[in-house]
């Protein structure tokens, strides 16, 4: 990012802040302090997810932080904007180095909308070889924040309440081993919601994905997401906000054209939340133009 102010980036925040004035002037429930939260540090100028490669930098430096695979071969380049890596927690696929170096013991089935392997979080060697493996070649790359991603993904073949709490505890025993290699790195999480009792110290933000509008990967598909599921996630991001502290960043999922990116921001905006609208392949930049 060039240094000083960027127009667009600028434009966004009052944006966000005056929607949300709008909504609560209109009765919404969310709070003052709340609607300020788009404005304040790391994400004044909003948090972006781009999955593909070649990085189109110019087009993503305008953000504050930027979200990226590193699968792509991105290195992050010096500037303002802060750049985070994408790392599969309880996934992984075949374009990954570190599949080879897994004991064939630590992965528990398949996912096949992915064509990923569940990875089992309850080993006692597997936070350290996640923090020497995964995460030390992507800081020796430059890379000073990360997005842990599928942490849920165990509960598609666990599904005894024991079971489930040890990989749940296998989870935190990795935060942990991140944040003591790292303390300094900017680590966000993909919900992760059932995390953050013990684990919120460690955290700087969450992204919630699909709360108006989806993307189902198996069948190529956008869809509305249904009211009861929204009841639970708006539920679930006012316990971030208000137990934790901590700035939530909505991805919502639209096809390239306007009335649904409009439409899923609109929505997103009425609650005071930061929307980023994408593709469901996270291709398309979200520029904020079709408001």
């Amino acid at each position: 990012m060039a240094t000083g102010i960027h127009k667009r980036g600028f434009s966004r925040a009052c944006g966000w802040l005056l929607a949300g004035l709008c909504a609560l002037a209109g009765g919404s429930l969310v709070s003052a302090s709340a609607l300020a939260e788009p404005l304040q540090a790391p994400f004044q100028h909003g948090l972006a997810l781009y999955y593909g490669g070649p990085v189109p930098v110019a087009q993503l430096e305008h953000f504050s932080r930027v979200v990226v695979d590193p699968v792509s071969g991105f290195s992050p380049p010096q500037g303002s904007t802060r750049w985070l890596a994408y790392v599969s927690v309880g996934e992984v696929t075949a374009n990954r180095d570190y599949l080879q170096l897994l004991p064939p013991s630590w992965l528990m089935g398949k996912n096949p909308e992915w064509q990923s392997q569940l990875i089992d979080q309850s080993p006692k060697a597997w936070p350290d070889f996640f923090v020497e493996q995964i995460i030390a070649p992507l800081w020796e790359r430059g890379y000073r924040g990360f997005f842990l991603d599928t942490l849920d993904a165990y509960r598609r073949v666990v599904h005894a309440p024991r079971a489930q709490a040890q990989q749940r505890q296998g989870e935190i025993r990795l935060l942990q081993a991140l944040h003591q290699r790292y303390p300094e790195a900017f680590v966000m999480l993909n919900r992760g919601f059932d995390l953050l009792p013990d684990t919120y110290p460690w955290i700087k933000g969450v992204v919630v994905e699909s709360l108006f509008k989806g993307w189902h990967n198996a069948e190529g598909r956008y869809f509305d997401v249904p009211a009861e599921d929204r009841r639970w996630l708006l539920e679930r991001i006012r316990e971030v906000r208000t137990r934790y502290h901590l700035p939530v960043v909505i991805v919502d999922y639209c096809p390239d054209e306007g009335a649904c990116r409009r439409e899923a921001r609109q929505s997103i905006l009425q609650q005071g939340l930061m929307p980023y609208i994408t593709d469901g392949k996270l291709l398309r930049i979200d520029d904020q133009t079709d408001r």
